[in-house]
């Protein structure tokens, strides 16, 4: 007895693949399609201490490592959050000056044409015997100590969730496709549906 099976033509799974990269491609790399805009912007939240208590009144300063050009924010409302706009791609060093002192962020800050990033810090003081947080660039003010970035996994941000959508995506396309990718299918009794 002879059982046949019908797979999925290859155009079609080259289809399916195209369109689920098509709708990812965009968020991977944190740009709107389509779109050519230059102005960046910096915002979050600053907060203090292990319960992360909002810092209201901090400046943060944003130091742009190519031009060693340096922007400011308004000070922060009751909530600690603050905004910087208006800024130039590339790389950024940024700390934080409040009434207890400078700290430095502890790492920088990459920003694409057009794009928005959320930086919250959580301000640590250095203690007795540590080595105080690296001097910042442009600021003639002591380091107090350090302002530590509080940020999600990649996965959990919308980027890795999109990430994840398309993935799934392709490998749904590949199994209602017939499942090879070097389009033969393997067929056993009864036949495939």
């Amino acid at each position: 007895m002879s059982t046949s099976c019908r797979k999925a033509p290859v155009w079609t799974r080259a289809i399916a693949l195209l369109a689920a990269f098509t709708f990812m491609l965009p968020a991977a790399i944190g740009q709107d399609s389509g779109t050519a805009v230059e102005s960046s912007t910096i915002k979050g939240k600053i907060t203090t201490g292990p319960k992360k208590t909002p810092v209201p009144g901090a400046t943060v300063l944003v130091y742009h490592l190519a031009t060693a050009t340096i922007h400011r924010s308004a000070p922060t409302d009751e909530k600690g959050h603050y905004e910087v706009s208006g800024l130039k791609h590339g790389y950024y060093d940024l700390a934080v000056e409040s009434s207890d002192g400078l700290f430095v962020g502890n790492q920088v800050v990459n920003l694409l044409p057009g794009g928005k990033v959320v930086s919250n810090f959580n301000l640590q003081v250095s203690g007795p015997g540590e080595s105080s947080a690296r001097e910042f660039p442009g600021s003639d003010q002591p380091t107090t100590g350090t302002a530590s970035f509080l940020e999600k996994s990649f996965w959990m941000k919308p980027k890795g969730i999109a990430i994840w959508v398309g993935g799934s995506a392709v490998a749904l396309a590949l199994l209602l496709s017939g499942g090879s990718s070097d389009g033969t299918v393997s067929c056993s009794s009864p036949p495939c549906s």
